[in-house]
């Protein structure tokens, strides 16, 4: 039972990395960045690559999918987001960023081939929990996601009490008035993406260290993020952070109850559970349990602000 909640501990927190970079980007484009799962596979390569290939101890590949990550964030931001700004709307920005998804997953498949190729290793369903290491009789991967989760989150509240928190707000309210008081927008959405990106890939290092890494495991994976980050409030990171934690642990220990209760033919079916949270949510409170917090707490009103507009 230890190990079970120890891997629902370190899978929340590589999930809710994701999803504070999902909503990050989501409340500043005002658009869902559908790539943010790539981002997570790139993460799991650079980890293949530093602890199969390298030879070298995959925890070190935490710091270079981050880079990496952030580099490959604000590459796209200027090359795909910021020429499409204010040239189209909303809906084709969305399938920007979905165009942007295949690409990365594509340049994946394509470095996983080389791999094969290159090294007669087969990077495609490999398990690098062998790697892992023990802290006091705790796994260590439990602990890293962990504290990379809570400190992230940490950092991001700071960051928002700052000038560039100041100007984040300001632009995500209006970009054209950000601008005429003088923010560099820009340059904002471009640090944006870099946080987000980063965050993303990172998550995905961690990840290779839980459970089998493949390439198209960021687009297996970008309905349990959304459906954490509705749950918790798309406009709220805090939120975000809340609803990655309920998904993460819901996600990783229904299999179990369903095998216990209905049998293993009901065991595949546990994958719903992220498309029946969105529903469920759209349904009752739209804003999630950030809108519901705000109902209790503030009885009458009809508050919208989230936890970036305070």
């Amino acid at each position: 039972m230890f190990e079970v909640l120890a891997r629902a501990l370190a899978y929340s927190g590589v999930l809710s990395l994701v999803c504070m970079g999902f909503t990050l980007i989501h409340v500043v484009e005002g658009v869902p960045n559908l790539s943010q799962g790539a981002f997570m596979a790139l993460g799991v390569y650079v980890t293949y690559t530093v602890g199969v290939i390298w030879g070298e101890s995959p925890y070190l590949g935490l710091p270079v999918a981050a880079v990496l990550g952030a580099l490959v964030g604000v590459l796209c931001f200027y090359a795909v987001i910021r020429p499409l700004s204010g040239r189209v709307d909303d809906v084709y920005m969305t399938l920007a960023t979905l165009g942007l998804q295949i690409i990365i997953v594509s340049l994946v498949y394509v470095y996983a081939y080389w791999i094969r190729e290159e090294y007669h290793l087969y990077p495609s369903g490999f398990l690098l929990s062998r790697h892992g290491l023990d802290c006091g009789g705790y796994p260590l991967v439990t602990m890293v996601s962990t504290v990379l989760c809570l400190s992230t989150a940490f950092c991001l509240h700071r960051a928002f009490s700052n000038r560039w928190g100041i100007a984040l707000r300001a632009t995500a309210e209006s970009r054209g008035l950000a601008e005429v008081s003088g923010v560099d927008t820009n340059r904002l959405r471009a640090s944006t993406w870099l946080v987000s990106c980063g965050l993303s890939c990172l998550a995905g290092s961690v990840y290779a260290l839980l459970f089998p890494g493949t390439p198209y495991i960021g687009g297996t994976i970008m309905s349990t993020v959304m459906g954490a980050c509705i749950l918790g409030g798309l406009c709220s990171v805090f939120w975000t952070l809340i609803g990655g934690f309920l998904m993460g642990f819901s996600m990783t220990l229904l299999p179990g109850a369903l095998l216990s209760a209905f049998g293993e033919y009901t065991v595949s079916y546990y994958h719903l559970l992220p498309l029946l949270t969105i529903v469920c949510v759209f349904l009752l409170e739209p804003r999630g349990l950030q809108g519901v917090y705000e109902r209790v707490a503030f009885p009458g009103t009809q508050s919208s602000r989230s936890e970036l507009e305070k």
